[in-house]
């Protein structure tokens, strides 16, 4: 099959149903965006606490985190209270119109707030990046409760090494009183294990002290998170994204449209064009006429089609030709009748015969590689005013003249395999050689519309 027979199966059998797929596709988004309000969006530059990225998936995880804050439903609740906007549905504010955006490898971000009231979108991106901040700081909060901690030790091992130095300092007074050398020895015992545990305190002390300055320090490197740059009011409203949505909705149309078609075809072949039609019958095209056969149009084009039709029944021997239509019903009579008006049955055999040669001058001389001026066809029955071309109908029989009948089918251009194969069935029946193929084009349905309206218009002023 090739390629141009393709595309008239698809697209000139079933271009109706493209275009009602197209309209579909752009009519569900004029439909989407019939209420659209105007939108505003606003934009606020935050950085947080981590460190500079050094590599693009570094940044990535960055703005990763971030978007994973500031689409949370409890942050934007939280931030939404705080800014003290009230009318606005979190969830959706959430799910719909924030975004966040990294700005190439750097560990900086975009976060925008899109709205209906521009000074709202403002306030809104404002809040809820000091919130983004917040919920990063109460994630990554560890160092403070750290240091909180060792303070707190720090300053419970301070009050404990105070405390035995007092008691150190009592003993040493009553050592220097005892009244006797045994009471003077288990005071220095007692002062000795005193001693012993103030200098364990002071290395946990000295540890501890040790840990939090190696806290502190480790907390000093990391970057401040903040917000670099806070969202203005914007002046001008979003781009709508009707042109978009339209151009990818006559898209995916187009596409449904066409794997529809090709569907159809697949179940329900359609045979377009003259030679796929004679292909499809193994019998040569007599000629194709550019309208309904019984329109003016084709009538007038008879003439140069009776020529082949004659050259056709001399070349097999017969008197009687019989047009059988197939595809939609139409009226082969008037055909017929111009068809035969070429072969008067009292025409002279000389005139035949200049037509027929005028005819042979035509064809390059050849039929299907039969010379047509060759001696076997020349000096064959010359159609002398025997030749009857009539519609065919299964209850005339044989024709007028007692001889055998060649078929001629009357087709569409364009016609449904399933139909082609009933005249197939019925070419079997009949036993008559087909002679050839005549094809014709349906007039365009809007050429139809028209002159309906005109015959009504006309009868309404009759009237």
């Amino acid at each position: 099959m090739e390629l141009n027979e393709v595309v008239h199966r698809i697209f000139g059998q079933h271009w109706r149903l493209i275009a009602v797929f197209i309209a579909l596709g752009v009519g569900i988004p004029l439909l989407l965006h019939l209420r659209d309000a105007p939108s505003y969006t606003a934009s606020a530059r935050v950085v947080l606490d981590t460190r500079d990225p050094e590599s693009r998936a570094e940044a990535t995880a960055i703005v990763d985190t971030a978007k994973a804050i500031a689409t949370s439903p409890s942050q934007v609740r939280d931030a939404l209270k705080n800014v003290g906007v009230t009318d606005r549905n979190p969830t959706n504010v959430a799910n719909h119109h924030v975004s966040v955006q990294g700005l190439g490898g750097s560990g900086v971000f975009e976060l925008s707030v899109s709205d209906r009231d521009p000074r709202i979108a403002a306030v809104i991106a404002n809040g809820l990046a000091a919130q983004v901040i917040r919920g990063r700081l109460a994630s990554t909060g560890a160092e403070a409760e750290l240091l909180k901690s060792l303070d707190q030790k720090i300053s419970d091992l301070a009050a404990r090494i105070a405390y035995l130095d007092a008691q150190i300092t009592s003993f040493n007074e009553r050592i220097s009183r005892a009244p006797t050398s045994a009471a003077a020895s288990a005071l220095g015992s007692d002062r000795d294990r005193a001693q012993r545990l103030q200098a364990t305190l002071v290395q946990q002390k000295a540890a501890a002290e040790t840990e939090r300055n190696s806290a502190v320090s480790t907390d000093a490197q990391r970057p401040r998170p903040t917000i670099l740059s806070r969202a203005l009011t914007p002046v001008s409203a979003d781009a709508s994204r009707l042109p978009a949505d339209l151009v990818l909705g006559a898209l995916a149309g187009f596409i449904l449209g066409i794997g529809l078609a090709g569907l159809i075809e697949t179940f329900r072949p359609t045979l377009v064009g003259s030679d796929a039609l004679a292909r499809e019958l193994h019998a040569p095209v007599l000629g194709m006429l550019p309208r309904e056969p019984e329109a003016e149009a084709s009538l007038a084009k008879a003439s140069d089609i009776a020529a082949r039709v004659g050259l056709a029944a001399e070349a097999t021997a017969l008197k009687n030709v019989a047009l059988l239509g197939g595809g939609p019903p139409v009226d082969l009579g008037p055909l017929a009748g111009r068809l035969q008006a070429e072969f008067p049955l009292d025409t002279p055999a000389p005139a035949q015969e200049a037509t027929r040669q005028a005819f042979v001058s035509d064809w390059g001389g050849s039929v299907a590689g039969v010379p047509l001026a060759s001696p076997t066809l020349a000096l064959s029955r010359k159609i002398r005013g025997e030749l009857r071309i009539q519609p065919f109908s299964l209850e005339k029989g044989s024709m007028n003249n007692g001889s055998p009948a060649g078929l001629i089918i009357v087709l569409p251009t364009a016609i449904k395999k399933a139909e082609l194969a009933e005249v197939g069935h019925l070419l079997t029946v009949v036993h008559m050689p087909l002679l050839g193929v005549i094809t014709y084009s349906r007039t365009p349905w809007t050429s139809r519309l028209r002159s309906r309206w005109e015959s009504g218009a006309a009868r309404s002023r009759n009237r």
